[in-house]
């Protein structure tokens, strides 16, 4: 049931990515969200999340997400946790196209029948340990 529940999350993601819409990303996510995406600062709240997709309007065009190799654990009857990998493909606004491939932390939860991200993390993944020395 999870598993179908992150690929309904992975379906609405693309649906506001393909022509970058904002406001439809944003709706994928808790009201309360904590979203953690590829900017600096973190955004906290659905409005500040918007606010972090909006500030790509000018840089991308679109882009889709698969969500793979993920790891689900069941955190309460209305909650679990997945995380794994995304494969990315952005089209960006000049026409370039890039091909990413990031590690995903979600935490879902259930809201009016429908799974909403309370927690948002994704990042590169490093090519060695970031131990510091070198």
């Amino acid at each position: 049931m999870s598993l179908d529940i992150l690929q309904n999350i992975e379906r609405r993601w693309n649906a506001g990515s393909q022509a970058w819409d904002p406001s439809k990303l944003a709706s994928i996510y808790a009201e309360n969200a904590v979203f953690f995406g590829g900017r600096r600062n973190h955004a906290v709240e659905r409005l500040q999340i918007e606010k972090y997709f909006r500030s790509y309007a000018s840089v991308l065009r679109g882009l889709s997400v698969s969500f793979v190799e993920q790891e689900v654990r069941d955190l309460s009857r209305s909650a679990f946790l997945a995380q794994g990998f995304g494969n990315f493909s952005f089209e960006f606004c000049d026409g370039r196209r890039s091909l990413n491939r990031l590690r995903t932390t979600l935490v879902i939860t259930m809201e009016d029948n429908e799974g909403q991200v309370l927690l948002h993390h994704f990042s590169s993944v490093p090519e060695e340990p970031p131990l510091g020395i070198g």
